[in-house]
């Protein structure tokens, strides 16, 4: 089974001035480089997601670029729609989606083995409870045939319903003393505790 790790890079970032998200830098590297750099290690693959209105200039290392389909489904299903389809293209019905946002750049470097080894197709990340649906381990085929119902729609699927409708299971990486690996950036608070976090890992 082949993994193809998708990058979900749409979003408005609207409530940090309509910036785009991946181009925001991190320790002097933008976050689309960090989160590639997380998930390359992975996967057999990484490809990238963009809507029109918010793109990010990719480093070469993508084996493809992915533009929201105008026919497939709305919102960050729309990426793992154009995603699990290009997967099916390339790699066959039995490859599977190993998805992150743009904005998680301490995403976990065994996130895809511990996803393998809950033995379910579908799988969803959590911490503390929280659960964080666009990280996640998708197969492909299926993916694509739950959301076609929601092809053409101007409000898209929400993911965990979505990832319910797969029988997926939670991966919760609850650990005592350490903060949230899956968190995004929203806010400007959210972008100085990131850059925080970092200067207390840079220290150790």
């Amino acid at each position: 089974m082949a993994i193809v790790g998708v990058i979900l890079g749409g979003g408005s970032g609207l409530r940090l001035g309509g910036v785009r998200k991946g181009d925001l830098r991190l320790a002097n590297r933008p976050l689309l480089a960090l989160v590639h750099a997380r998930l390359a290690p992975q996967c057999d693959c990484v490809v990238l997601s963009q809507n029109a209105a918010h793109r990010c200039a990719p480093p070469a290392a993508f084996d493809a670029v992915l533009p929201d389909l105008p026919d497939g489904p709305s919102g960050p299903a729309a990426g793992l729609w154009t995603a699990a389809l290009w997967a099916i293209r390339t790699h066959g019905t039995s490859a599977s989606l190993l998805s992150a946002p743009v904005d998680t750049p301490f995403l976990p470097g065994d996130f895809a083995e511990r996803c393998l080894a809950a033995a379910n197709p579908c799988v969803t990340a959590a911490f503390a409870g929280r659960l964080h649906p666009a990280c996640g381990l998708w197969p492909a085929l299926d993916l694509v045939a739950a959301l076609a119902p929601w092809r053409g729609l101007a409000r898209g699927p929400a993911l965990h319903a979505i990832a319910a409708s797969l029988g997926a299971v939670k991966l919760d990486y609850e650990t005592p003393a350490k903060p949230d690996p899956f968190a995004g950036v929203n806010t400007l608070p959210d972008l100085l505790a990131f850059q925080r976090r970092t200067s207390g890992i840079a220290r150790r």
